[in-house]
């Protein structure tokens, strides 16, 4: 018999127990027997939030809705029956349910399917919004329209490379944790990734690894990520990029994604975001991108900020575009004064103090709390004559939840193994 189908939130079903009556727009109701093209017909309905497991379930209704004001329908609880829509949601939700002693299912194979392609739909097209909302503001500029542009195209590429490098990692759960919460989190994905591709010699043995390991060490040591990530001026990620094929483009586009990632995940960590790192990364990136073979700099980025506002938290998103302090446009409006000097061989090199004393003040330091209210410091000179730390007046960090696997905790100790 067909019955009345549609998906619902927890905190709709709690009201709709208490209540004994619930009030919803005709529109989320499937007249259909339960399968999972009328469950994926109700999903298409259901409230625009994060798709958790705990968050969703699926509710048949028998009696016929009664019409209440401005075309609502009230659905009477007598006779629904709901379903878990995977086994996940099961587990999470069967308790509640037996405490307010309510008839309740887990879903059939083929309606969980629906649901996990629903979910994975859901998080892409929410992570390209929030890139296309972030790249806008750094920018100054409207996304292109078209289905075809290039900077449609960087959507699935940063998204997708990101995915194929974490994934490399997925068998070592022990460089995993030791990596975690520190600049390696992005760059071994990097350079795992640079090896597959054929870029970068493979074997322990292989010349670059060498040139790594003093940065490898000192990073997972600090325990934290560097507000940098083409930190050309500390000596030893001076080395590690020397070491990398740069002038070609397929390297600069890894060296593009994980910039963005490595900055969305310091967020993600509890860092404040830091406005300043961000463009000279990006001005740093572009210049390996004029030099590049096969590449262009506005290639690089697009991919670095597509993959920052993607792998980014929701309220750091909306909170740094809201807040108004720094303007639409800084990552191309008056370039910060370059900290490095590039010699005749095309290798940047630590700047005079004088130079990167100027650069203290060109940007201020952005920060942050959770819930999202974002605050720009203002400019503060260098801590010291030629420091080219940024410091500032009362930090506050961002506190999120992150999904990213590369963020589990930091494991003690300060010896590490070889990248």
């Amino acid at each position: 018999m067909a019955r009345h189908l549609f998906v619902l939130t927890f905190l709709e079903w709690l009201a709709w127990c208490g209540k004994g009556e619930l009030r919803v727009a005709p529109g989320r109701l499937v007249w259909a027997a339960p399968d999972h093209e009328a469950v994926r017909c109700s999903l298409s309905f259901a409230p625009d939030l994060e798709p958790a497991d705990d968050g969703f379930l699926l509710a048949e209704v028998i009696l016929p809705p009664r019409v209440a004001e401005a075309g609502q329908v009230w659905l009477s609880f007598e006779g629904a029956r709901f379903e878990a829509l995977s086994e996940r949601s099961f587990r999470l939700l069967c308790s509640a349910a037996e405490r307010m002693h309510i008839p309740f299912h887990l879903a059939s194979a083929d309606v969980q399917a629906v649901w996990s392609a629903w979910k994975d739909n859901h998080r892409v097209e929410t992570a390209h919004l929030q890139a296309r909302r972030l790249w806008c503001w750094a920018l100054g500029a409207d996304w292109p329209a078209g289905k075809s542009t290039p900077e449609v195209a960087s959507l699935g590429r940063a998204s997708g490379l990101w995915e194929e490098m974490t994934a490399l990692l997925s068998s070592e759960a022990d460089l995993r944790v030791k990596i975690a919460g520190t600049s390696m989190a992005a760059w071994i994905p990097m350079v795992r990734m640079a090896e597959k591709q054929g870029l970068l010699p493979q074997g322990e043995t292989a010349p670059w690894r060498p040139a790594t390991r003093p940065y490898f060490n000192a990073s997972c040591a600090a325990r934290r990520p560097a507000p940098h990530f083409i930190a050309w001026q500390d000596p030893l990620c001076h080395e590690a990029l020397d070491a990398l094929p740069l002038d070609h483009g397929a390297m600069v586009e890894l060296m593009a994604v994980a910039t963005g990632a490595h900055h969305a995940l310091r967020v993600s960590s509890g860092q404040e975001p830091d406005i300043a790192a961000w463009t000279e990364d990006l001005q740093n990136l572009q210049a390996m991108a004029k030099k590049a073979k096969g590449f262009e700099a506005r290639q690089a980025l697009t991919l670095a900020l597509v993959s920052l506002g993607q792998l980014l938290p929701q309220s750091a998103v909306a909170a740094l575009v809201a807040q108004g302090k720094v303007p639409a446009g800084w990552a191309v409006a008056s370039p910060v004064p370059q900290r490095h000097a590039t010699n005749p061989k095309g290798t940047p090199q630590p700047a005079a103090p004088a130079e990167a004393e100027a650069t203290e003040t060109a940007m201020g330091r952005l920060s942050c709390e959770a819930p999202p209210s974002l605050v720009l410091e203002s400019e503060v000179p260098a801590a010291r004559k030629g420091s080219t730390k940024v410091k500032g007046p009362g930090r506050r960090s961002v506190v999120t939840a992150s999904d990213p696997s590369m963020l589990q905790g930091t494991a003690p100790g300060t010896e590490t193994s070889d990248p």
